[in-house]
């Protein structure tokens, strides 16, 4: 399997590198023209020049997750069920290997992505403007620790908190990715259209979830209860944890039971009803 990943990251990467790369020149280019426009200057021609180069910085940031999403997504299925299957599934590996080694691969340039965003974000606002956003960025961060030593939250139950948004955030992408993959596989069972049934399944599955997962969170609400109201006082002891970790606790539960099923499903589909015709 592990050359299997080494594959899919090399011919991933022939895509997802230079994209990078073409969002670090866009935020240093946005970042210039921001200082630029910022500056004073009563040139109408390049203020709306620059004012471009801005605009296609913001698109591209907003838009940079979508596209390794779909990229990711594309890749399984000429792989598992488009042109390439029919020489991908001749390989000397298991269906749970490839499936495996396309998750991974696909979670390691989503997080990296989500780096390369970060920081393209970081370098706009320091070409942009030098230190000042991150001078305010500095206040607003001790700002909001003065408000949660108010509140008598430690900062090892801060740290407890993101750990486990972390958790949450690392599981959910890895149901969207296993869901999208069930319906890959429930869509190629048709004979024709599968690129149709495989998004009729996708819509009919995201359906399922969301009614599924509004019943946890309203059991969790009624389990927990109303705990809102301790942010509007100025000073109080609180136990927070006891707040983030039941919710915690449900929504892990409830996104490793989806991982198993779709991760199942999927798995069971490609293993016994495989159509490449």
């Amino acid at each position: 399997m592990a050359k299997l990943m080494k594959h899919e990251l090399k011919a991933n990467s022939r895509i997802m590198l230079p994209v990078f790369l073409l969002t670090a020149l866009l935020s240093v280019l946005g970042g210039l023209s921001a200082r630029f426009l910022n500056s004073g200057h009563d040139s109408v021609l390049l203020k709306i020049v620059f004012g471009m180069f801005i605009a296609i910085f913001a698109i591209s940031i907003a838009l940079l997750a979508l596209l390794c999403v779909i990229y990711m997504v594309q890749r399984f299925y000429e792989t598992m069920a488009g042109r390439e299957a029919y020489l991908t599934l001749n390989l000397p590996l298991s269906i749970d290997e490839h499936i495996c080694s396309k998750l991974l691969t696909a979670m390691m340039w989503s997080m990296l992505t989500t780096l390369v965003t970060v920081a393209a974000i970081a370098i706009f606002l320091l070409v942009s403007a030098g230190s000042k956003p991150f001078e305010i960025l500095s206040k607003a961060y001790f700002e909001i620790r003065a408000k949660i030593a108010m509140l008598g939250i430690s900062d090892g139950d801060v740290a407890l908190m993101m750990l486990e948004a972390a958790i949450l955030t690392i599981i959910q992408l890895v149901v969207s990715y296993l869901t999208i993959y069930t319906a890959i596989a429930i869509g190629q069972q048709s004979s024709e259209k599968k690129l149709g049934s495989s998004i009729a399944a996708f819509a009919g599955i995201s359906v399922l979830t969301n009614l599924l997962g509004n019943l946890v969170t309203r059991a969790v609400v009624e389990y927990v209860g109303d705990y809102t109201q301790v942010f509007e006082c100025q000073s109080m002891n609180i136990d927070i944890v006891k707040f983030t970790t039941p919710i915690f606790l449900s929504f892990l539960v409830y996104g490793l039971v989806l991982c198993a099923i779709f991760y199942f499903v999927s798995s069971r589909l490609f293993k016994t009803r495989l159509n490449l015709v």
